[in-house]
């Protein structure tokens, strides 16, 4: 009787993970290609993760929430142009981390928010996944992040 729940466990986890791969695939086509293996094993670290790539919206690129099954949802703009696609995934990782460390008490774009997005965008920086040009501005806005993109990203193509 055990190892029948253990081989059911196994099928659900696998089943998960090609879902998992069936929408990294659509994800990755909008990365750039230098940044997919960082992606790729970073969000393998996340159970209960949908990337979902929606309409562009108005006023928002991305957006992180947990709904109600305790499930993390990331939306992303699918019309964003691939290093503004993965600053937004990066900011939206960030929101995840911060709700698993620290829950639903810390304000959004607080110190603690503010902490972990300087981390994961420095550990893109020191990847090389930016041209030097990108990676000096990101490293000044990541020494003081904030929750909007800074003006000296503006040159930044943001829509495809």
């Amino acid at each position: 009787m055990e190892k029948d729940t253990d081989r059911n466990v196994n099928v659900i986890v696998l089943l998960s993970l090609s879902f998992f791969n069936h929408r990294m695939r659509q994800l990755t086509d909008c990365l750039p290609p230098e940044s997919i293996p960082l992606v790729e094993n970073q969000l393998s670290e996340y159970k209960n993760l949908t990337i979902r790539l929606v309409k562009p919206r108005k006023r928002i690129l991305g957006n992180y929430f947990q709904d109600r099954d305790g499930k993390h949802i990331i939306t992303l703009n699918e019309n964003l142009a691939s290093y503004a696609m993965l600053l937004v995934l990066i900011h939206e990782i960030a929101h995840l981390e911060t709700r698993l460390k620290y829950g639903k008490k810390v304000s959004a774009h607080g110190k603690e928010w503010k902490q972990i997005y300087s981390s994961l965008l420095k550990n893109y920086i020191y990847k090389n996944v930016f041209s030097k040009q990108l990676a000096e501005s990101l490293m000044l806005h990541a020494r003081k992040p904030c929750a909007t993109f800074p003006k000296s990203l503006a040159g930044l193509r943001m829509i495809e």
